[in-house]
């Protein structure tokens, strides 16, 4: 009824945990933001994206981000380029309602790309509507 795309749902313990169906994360069903007080990590990941050329490398110059804001909260974006280890940047989403903004100064060449959004504050949750990538194609093949 809510919106949360569910798989599976497994007792452990005391608790109720989920497989989410689209965002390829566990969610523990019955607890809320936090586990006994602790932050729960939000996590949501891309596959590999090539933006239509496998095989020539491309230029990521702004990310557009479309997120729901929360009081005081931060979302982290990170990218990995060609199947490296994720860079991190993290974004203020503090306030009330949508988060419509570019992230400009982005200096990121690769062949195909993957990216991994999430959250690690106490009682915030990750609420991603859209994200988008600009990006200048190249001839270099190597």
């Amino acid at each position: 009824d809510d919106g949360v795309n569910v798989k599976f749902l497994k007792k452990y313990g005391d608790d109720l945990y989920g497989g989410s169906s689209t965002a390829g994360v566990i969610l523990r069903m019955d607890n809320g933001t936090n586990d006994f007080g602790v932050a729960i990590n939000a996590i949501i990941e891309t596959p590999d994206l090539f933006f239509g050329d496998l095989f020539k490398k491309k230029i990521i110059n702004t990310y557009w981000l479309d997120a729901e804001r929360q009081v005081n909260a931060t979302i982290t974006i990170g990218t990995a380029i060609d199947g490296g280890v994720y860079s991190n940047r993290s974004i203020s989403i503090g306030g009330t309602g949508r988060h419509l903004a570019p992230i400009r100064n982005i200096v990121n060449k690769g062949k195909f790309f993957r990216f991994r959004f999430s959250n690690n504050e106490l009682d915030k949750g990750l609420s991603l509507n859209s994200f988008g990538v600009s990006y200048q194609p190249t001839d270099i093949d190597d």
